[in-house]
């Protein structure tokens, strides 16, 4: 016989559908009712083992909506048990309304936060998209609790930069009173119910908005090799990705060799190269040189942390560069620091990424298999001595 505990796991499970039921009434009333909403359940049987029988019955009839004036109700009848006698028996369990269902799984704050949330959205929002869609796609989010004045502001936002389209200006600056971080935290619900919902562009390029300048750090090997800004010679300086992408030719021209590398002082710290120089990619910072054009006719070199995210950044680095090389990522260089590993975290989905070489793969996969607490080698762990042995190997 069902127990209580299972009745509590077998109503929150049509929590979603009654949801979903909520929703397209709420948007139209040609739907069929929930309720009486009916428990499919094992109500036992008369021949089951009387004592153990009569515990499971009296749990659930003490606490049904006749002992308690609320929750679910039981058809109860009496059968003749050849082995038992005459036996009270369940036959039927289900909630006759909707208040009595959402007392017996506590949820009746969340509805009512799915309602007026719906409410206010179906009301106040100007967008083309199908709002009934939107609201079924996006049920956990009507039900959770938002800061006060949440779906207020997110209307105002999404209604602003309908009518605002290329405004040219930072989020920053957009005249709403509603703070800046709270766009920047709510960027994918907004887009999600604008005019551009299905636009696959980033949030400030779907609206026309400015973005944060994208910027790459770049510092020169050899001393031939000078970088020019207002008439001043520099080692190491900042550059707009835009502008490094037009650096002046005679420029260009004396780089022979653009090596990457992830770690800061690993950055500041490099040695002397002829012909190169050092790009700090920290992270996925490496998408954004994919725009500079005059980087296809180098030599690309790339250093990162020997774990999962270090190849899944080579990777993407050579999805726009292919002809990208590593150094110090090797299986050697692995085993010789050994005694430095720590804790790393694996790539969601288990996922093995694309664009290595053999050995890169290899060198992965020992990452991959091996303890977390042992699966990340940081490259500021690896001597500058290793480091360029390594890099003179790969640029042959």
């Amino acid at each position: 016989m069902i127990m209580l505990n299972e009745l509590h796991e077998k109503a929150d499970n049509l929590f979603k559908s009654y949801c979903q039921n909520k929703i397209t009434g709420f948007f139209s009333d040609a739907i069929d009712s929930f309720f009486p909403l009916e428990i499919r359940a094992n109500k036992g049987k008369v021949n089951d083992d009387i004592r153990q029988r009569a515990k499971e019955l009296e749990e659930i009839i003490n606490n049904s909506k006749e002992k308690k004036g609320r929750g679910y109700s039981l058809e109860i009848e009496k059968i003749q048990s050849r082995t038992n006698g005459v036996q009270t028996a369940v036959r039927r369990i289900y909630f006759s309304t909707e208040e009595d269902y959402l007392t017996f799984i506590s949820k009746k704050k969340n509805v009512n936060r799915l309602e007026n949330a719906a409410r206010y959205i179906k009301e106040n929002l100007n967008s083309k998209i199908n709002i009934q869609d939107w609201c079924l796609k996006h049920i956990q989010i009507l039900l959770e609790e938002q800061e006060e004045s949440y779906w207020e502001n997110i209307i105002l936002c999404v209604n602003w930069l309908n009518e605002n389209q290329d405004s040219g200006i930072y989020i920053r600056n957009i005249q709403l009173p509603v703070h800046t971080k709270f766009i920047e935290n709510n960027k994918g619900i907004i887009k999600s119910l604008s005019d551009n919902a299905e636009c696959k562009d980033d949030f400030e390029t779907t609206f026309g908005l400015k973005a944060k300048p994208e910027r790459i750090r770049v510092r020169s090997l050899d001393n031939a090799i000078k970088i020019e800004i207002l008439g001043k010679e520099l080692e190491e300086c900042t550059f707009d990705i835009e502008d490094f992408a037009l650096l002046p030719e005679e420029l260009t021209d004396s780089i022979t060799g653009i090596i990457i590398v992830e770690n800061e002082m690993v950055y500041l710290t490099f040695p002397d190269v002829a012909g190169a120089i050092c790009l700090w990619g920290h992270g996925f910072t490496v998408n954004i040189l994919k725009t500079v054009g005059w980087l296809k006719e180098k030599q690309i070199l790339y250093f990162g942390d020997l774990d999962e995210h270090g190849f899944e950044i080579l990777s993407t680095l050579r999805a726009s560069l292919p002809q990208a090389k590593t150094f110090c990522m090797e299986k050697s260089i692995l085993e010789k620091y050994d005694r430095f590993l720590v804790k790393g975290v694996q790539l969601a989905g288990r996922k093995i990424p694309e664009n290595l070489t053999d050995a890169e793969k290899e060198t992965f996969m020992i990452l991959r298999n091996a303890p977390i607490e042992k699966s990340r080698l940081e490259q500021e762990r690896i001597t500058n001595i290793d480091i360029k042995n390594s890099l003179f190997e790969a640029m042959g």
